[in-house]
């Protein structure tokens, strides 16, 4: 099941309110990892049987976002600040040189990245469709 709708929405607001997200911005790693790991709780509890959470009261919401933010407070859950630091210094910065190409430099670097055409091709397709892909 998808994680949309008003169950959702009133499910991401406990988790809010609980302090799930830490502060995160949304879109950084960290606030991508917990969405994910809320979207896969609500899920799964969405879908558990009529006589367990998921019996169509909605008050098992309340009760799941307490069981996450929980679970994620536990320092063990999460990676440790430093860890976090380590490997955000260890990701290849962003060039952006590019954007000060004028437009025939920059077509001379697509040039000089684009992968040679295929054997037989005839054109900037190929003529064959690729393989293994």
């Amino acid at each position: 099941r998808m994680a949309e709708g008003a169950a959702w929405e009133r499910y991401l607001a406990s988790l809010r309110n609980a302090g799930y997200f830490r502060g995160e911005r949304d879109g950084s790693a960290l606030h991508r990892m917990l969405t994910a790991r809320a979207t896969a709780a609500f899920s799964s509890d969405a879908a558990a049987p009529c006589g367990g959470r998921g019996g169509g009261s909605e008050a098992w919401l309340d009760g799941a976002a307490r069981e996450a933010a929980a679970a994620l407070a536990s320092p063990s859950t999460l990676p440790s600040l430093s860890d976090l630091e380590a490997a955000a210094a260890a990701m290849p910065r962003d060039e952006d040189a590019w954007l000060r190409l004028s437009e025939l430099g920059f077509e001379e670097a697509m040039r000089a990245h684009a992968a040679p055409p295929l054997e037989g091709g005839g054109g900037a397709g190929g003529g064959q469709p690729r393989r293994g892909r």
